[in-house]
């Protein structure tokens, strides 16, 4: 390797022969790129490397400072990283410039001034001095830049003042340009890794929210997450009680024991919680003590002195209702970044979104138990002998489910059917409920209806479908002779079979108007004795077992539990889910949007449900055999386009395959489906695709993929399901709607906008003229004798001279200029930004190109009458009666032209 002096000759020092400057900048650069690769902290990454620089200049010292954009714009010192040897003979020579909160020199705030600058006691180059009482020294401090800003400087120092070499100098610059690069490098590695972190966190967030029950755990969810996430580790949510206008605290995770009571309730303006709430933004006070405008928060922050500062961010849903506060507490003063301010506002809009969904399933969950409630009065006032009768039977079924250890779910459904067993003896007389005697035939028959009569009213009630099957084959037998459908065996479903047993067994043991109640033990041998002919044998075995552990007993001695301790199924929470969606999706349809946009405002809606998914919606075009890919997602490198639109083939993916077939496909792990294909740049890993079915046929898919596997739940395929149908109706009537207006907008036989599209546009342009203070020019067009054209060749060669004309038009206007067919032998033009001059000289040109036209093609002559705004009017009718007047005048005259220009 070659060796080289790089002091200068008169130097008055040793020579140290060294490696070239450039194999030592190679040596920095590779230093550099280890520490990257290795993920080094500054210090080390920097100060290794600056051991190179040192060898390359002939140096003694050296030093990195690195600086930060300060709130008035102006770079300011951060840190100071130096040499391993040497470091403190630079930071010295730098004096205040190396001092806290220093900032950069003033000739380098101009970018265009960024050049090196010359240290040394009492010099002064571009208004950068160095301390005077600094050690006998020179230097140099070089900028170091990256994407034109000022990233830091890069500081040579050497004891004496022996000046550095210009090639000296331009090898640190050279440098420096690394430096700037490997700056760059890792400030996009440190922001890679944050923006990871930011979608784990908010995917994390966003999976345990749909899996919350509760308001109350949705709270303690976001105050768990929010403050992990943000780094404060302490946090609090209030939900606002509209009634007492006050914000309730309803979870706080790492605050102080003393502050909890403080934060119990909060009244409007006395905490920033409040203030959040009142305005309905983010508030933020970096010093609780500092503040004057919130008297309790001082007493808190007084109290608590670990509670310094409070960010606090206001609940709001999707229908505009104020739900709560989020707020976060910190140790020390401190505002939020602007990352960390967008990640609030993200979390604060995902818990929203959870709470009034928790809140929607809550008014549905008490709307359904009041239903439930009412049946059940219903039909124990129909018989006074059978009070308490309904109760009792679903305490029954619910002993024998859980006797055998049926999973929770299927133990509520049935402990439900159980308490709505008989609501369909509403429909039947009171005389025939209450009858002492035996039953005619005819009555009998009425009895014999009531399972299917219950099951008829349950079924209309889509939260209960679950146990309609239950309530309507509680009567079956398990030999075939009972009713309504006479199912044998196991084809009656265990649920109706347990309801079943414990409405005769709680019957035997009732008083009833043809007689008296039995003894315990008679009753539970008539239970053994029909054992395989009634009752089906297991459900008989379980009833024992649960006798045998004393659970049967204790339900004649319970009080009845009202209807709103019964759990209802979890299709209540689907249902409100599916219901706030399609609230909103019904919102756009009524707006009237294109059918593009409306896919597109429909896609919104969804990933706000689904925020860790990505979603599209294909509308299928059975004629071309493809789905057109309507998404948010700006690149599709591995789908076709056509016509400047991404397809998706019928025959590939899982989304072909389910317009195809018309059945749903939630996949947990696409990378084990042949079917899948990748669309966007990444595969996702799980992708779920429900089809939109109208009249039998499928007209699209609403398609969700996800990074994650088995991101979407049975639920959330429910849900989908719920809306497809509407949605694929709005599609339906989005098409409808657009095929309409365009033959509205459009005249079938010149492809011209019509008379009305043209008036619409013509006030548009007055206005936008009005408003720039510009000229705007129209003109009517008549087709002078077309019908003589009609009468001796026909109408079809009328037609075509209309359309070569429309043509000849067209091709002699600007584009954003409107040609119209304004009548059936008219044509309109409107040219905004057009003196009245110009136009008439374009007629007059229009005017030639038909009259060339007309040698080779059977075309009859033009007459035109023009006006112009705002010279002959500043209204469209009166512009349209000037231009109409200037026509009548010009076909009355010889020649024909004639304007009013």
């Amino acid at each position: 390797m070659p060796e080289t002096d790089v002091r200068a000759p008169d130097g008055g020092r040793n020579r140290h022969h060294v490696p070239s400057p450039d194999a030592l900048r190679a040596d920095a650069l590779a230093t550099l790129l280890r520490g990257l690769a290795a993920d080094a902290t500054q210090d080390a990454l920097f100060a290794a490397t600056l051991e190179h620089v040192a060898a390359a200049t002939a140096s003694d010292g050296a030093a990195i400072l690195l600086y930060r954009e300060s709130g008035a714009g102006v770079p300011r010192l951060g840190r100071v990283i130096a040499s391993l040897t040497g470091g403190e003979l630079a930071v010295a020579l730098l004096g205040e410039q190396a001092s806290p909160d220093a900032a950069c020199p003033a000739a380098w705030c101009d970018p265009e001034s960024r050049r090196p600058l010359l240290l040394g006691p009492g010099r002064d180059d571009d208004g950068f001095t160095t301390d005077a009482g600094a050690p006998r020294a020179c230097g140099v401090l070089v900028p170091v830049t990256g994407a034109g800003e000022l990233l830091g400087a890069l500081c040579l120092c050497r004891e004496g003042e022996q000046p550095f070499t210009p090639e000296q100098i331009e090898w640190a610059e050279a440098f420096a340009v690394d430096m700037g690069l490997a700056l760059q490098q890792r400030a996009r590695l440190r922001a890679a890794d944050h923006h990871r972190e930011v979608l784990a966190a908010v995917h994390r967030l966003a999976r345990r929210l749909n899996r919350a029950p509760t308001a109350e755990a949705i709270a303690q969810i976001a105050v768990e997450e929010s403050a992990a996430a943000l780094g404060t580790g302490m946090a609090a949510l209030h939900l606002f009680d509209a009634t007492q206008q006050h914000l309730i605290l309803a979870a706080e995770t790492g605050l102080p024991l003393g502050a909890v009571p403080h934060a119990a309730q909060v009244a409007p303006d006395t905490t920033p919680c409040a203030a959040a709430a009142a305005e309905r933004d983010l508030v933020i006070v970096e010093n609780l003590t500092d503040d004057p405008r919130w008297a309790r928060g001082a007493e808190i922050a007084t109290r608590c002195p670990e509670c310094r500062a409070v960010w606090s961010i206001p609940l709001i849903g999707e229908q505009d209702d104020l739900l709560g506060t989020l707020s976060l507490f910190l140790t020390e003063p401190r505002a939020p970044g602007e990352a960390d301010t967008a990640l609030f506002r993200l979390f604060a809009h995902q818990v929203a979104v959870a709470l009034e969904r928790a809140v929607l399933a809550d008014r549905t969950r008490d709307l359904y138990r009041a239903s439930v409630a009412s049946l059940v009065a219903a039909v124990d006032a129909k018989d006074p002998y059978t009070y308490n009768h309904s109760w009792r039977v679903a305490a029954y079924s619910r002993r024998i489910a859980e006797a055998l250890a049926l999973p929770p779910a299927e133990v509520e459904a049935i402990e439900l059917a159980g308490l709505l067993h008989d609501v369909g003896k509403i429909g039947i007389p009171d005389h025939v409920l209450q009858k002492a005697g035996k039953l005619d035939p005819d009555e009998w028959t009425m009895v014999q209806r009531h399972p299917d009569l219950g099951a008829r009213i349950l079924a209309d009630n889509p939260a209960l479908a679950a146990i309609v099957p239950l309530v309507r084959h509680h009567h079956e037998r398990y030999d075939g002779r009972g009713y309504p459908d006479g199912l044998v065996g196991e084809q009656i479903p265990l649920g109706a079979a347990i309801v079943g047993l414990a409405d005769a067994f709680e019957t035997m043991l009732s008083d009833r108007p043809y007689r008296q109640a039995m003894p315990w033990h008679e009753a539970l041998a008539e239970v053994r004795r029909c054992r395989g002919t009634h009752f089906v044998p297991r459900v008989v075995d379980a009833l024992f077992a649960a006798l045998e552990r004393g659970e049967l007993e204790q339900v004649r001695e319970e009080r009845p539990p009202t209807a709103a301790s019964f759990a209802l199924p979890r299709m209540i929470g689907i249902e409100a889910r599916a219901f706030g969606l399609l609230k909103r999706i019904s919102a756009e349809v009524s707006s009237g949007v294109d059918i593009d946009l409306f896919l597109r405002r429909l896609i919104d809606i969804l990933q706000s449900e689904f925020p860790d998914a990505v979603c599209d919606i294909l509308v299928r075009n059975p004629e071309r055999r493809y789905l057109t890919l309507v998404t948010s997602e700006p690149e599709h490198p591995h789908l076709r386009l056509v016509a400047g639109t991404y397809v998706l083939e019928e025959d590939r993916g899982i989304a072909g395959w389910v317009a195809r077939h018309g059945v749903s496909q939630n996949v947990p792990d696409t990378s084990r489906d042949p079917r899948y294909v990748v669309r966007g740049r990444h595969p996702m890993r799980s992708e779920l695709a429900v089809p939109m079915i109208v009249d039998a046929r499928c007209t699209g898919v609403i398609n969700l993929e996800s990074p994650h596997p088995a991101a979407f739940s049975p639920a959330d395929q429910q849900v989908l399901e719920l809306i497809a149908t509407y949605v694929a109706q709005a599609v339906e009537a989005a098409h409808l709607g657009e095929r309409l207006r365009s033959q509205r907008d459009l005249d079938p036989l010149t492809g011209l906008v019509t008379h009305y599209v043209f008036c619409q546009r013509l006030e548009q342009e007055i206005q936008t003229a009005r408003e720039t203070k510009s000229p705007l020019s129209i003109a009517i067009v008549d087709v002078d004798r077309l019908q003589a054209i009609n009468n001796a060749h026909g109408h079809a060669e009328g037609d075509r001279a209309l359309q070569r004309l429309a043509t000849i038009l067209l091709g002699q206007v600007r584009t954003g200029d409107t040609v119209a067919r304004y009548g059936s032998d008219e044509f309109a033009l409107l040219l905004p930004r057009t003196a009245p001059w110009t136009l008439k000289a374009r007629m007059e040109e229009i005017n030639q190109a038909v009259l060339e036209a007309g040698r080779t093609d059977r075309l009859p002559s033009i007459s035109w009458g023009l006006a112009s705004f705002p010279l002959d009017g500043t209204r469209g009718p009166q512009l349209l009666g000037h231009a109409d007047a200037a026509l009548r005048a010009a076909k009355r005259s010889r020649p024909r032209i004639r304007s009013s220009g």
